[in-house]
């Protein structure tokens, strides 16, 4: 009774005079309305409030991960079948279906851009959960750096952007996140979504090698933490309390590794197997996709 006294008293007026907004993906006008949204952050928030509730409704969040290194609902038979994972975990904000696929096609192929900071807002869905799991309320404290994975300069060419590194940077900045280019990708592919599990597995091989600048950087940030380490172990062996700063690196260095789909892993699998040669020890590779099929 309460519930319907409120619904006749309300001032309908101003809710009709409010202005009608236009969604980023169907163009349709409406008028905004508050909906549950699985993102804490302000940004990402207001992103995915511009979707018309149609829209909206559509997305299907992960919102209970069942395969605990890269997060699937479902049972994963690709993780039990690795026989080695160069990552800790990945996460993905969505599964694959066919209304995901189209949105990214839309701003893949089609060059509506205006769909980058809904994608990089359904992103930050998977951010935070992560984040969250490592014991983190803030990603910017649980992650050192972010990075992508790059195209080939054949892929790059026909695009004109690679949609993995536009939506990390976009995510980085939000969050406070740095980020930098780590990986080089220096042999073309064709398009995974046309191969086999057997055949993605054999085609990643090789494919990426560390930006040699960038790579002799962490480097010597991993020496920095070793050494931090190194000290705190020492005060702890002595009886002292060991020393407390704001600015002092964390004993692992955490770096993501951004791109837009999860399929089998071999993709993100190898590009952690590079930048884990290049790094040495110190450092922990996690994967952040958009989707996972």
């Amino acid at each position: 009774m309460r519930l319907l006294h409120r619904l006749r008293t309300m001032d309908w007026s101003r809710w009709l005079r409010a202005e009608l907004a236009h969604c980023p993906v169907c163009g349709r006008a409406f008028r905004p309305v508050a909906v549950p949204l699985p993102v804490a952050s302000g940004q990402p928030r207001r992103e995915l409030g511009a979707l018309c509730p149609d829209c909206a409704d559509r997305i299907p969040w992960i919102l209970a991960p069942l395969c605990k290194v890269c997060g699937r609902p479902e049972r994963c038979e690709d993780c039990r079948r690795r026989r080695e994972t160069h990552f800790v975990v990945s996460r993905s904000a969505v599964r694959y279906d066919g209304t995901m696929r189209e949105w990214l096609a839309l701003y893949k192929y089609r060059g509506a851009e205006r769909l980058e900071p809904v994608l990089a807002a359904m992103l930050a869905h998977a951010l935070e959960r992560m984040a969250a799991e490592l014991g983190f309320d803030e990603p910017g404290k649980a992650f050192g750096m972010m990075t992508a994975v790059p195209l080939s300069d054949e892929r790059l060419a026909e695009r004109g952007f690679n949609q993995a590194e536009r939506l990390a940077r976009r995510l980085a900045g939000w969050y406070g996140i740095p980020f930098a280019p780590l990986l080089r990708r220096i042999r073309h592919t064709d398009k995974m979504s046309f191969k086999s599990r057997s055949e993605r597995l054999t085609d990643v091989r090789g494919i990426f090698s560390p930006d040699p600048l960038i790579a002799a950087v962490l480097v010597r940030r991993s020496h920095s933490v070793a050494a931090c380490a190194r000290q705190s172990l020492s005060a702890a062996g002595s009886g002292r309390r060991p020393p407390v700063s704001g600015n002092s690196p964390r004993p692992l260095y955490r770096i993501l590794i951004v791109d837009d789909v999860y399929t089998t892993g071999s993709t993100m699998n190898e590009a952690s197997r590079i930048l884990k040669g290049a790094l040495g020890a110190g450092f922990e590779l996690f994967g952040l996709t958009w989707a996972r099929s």
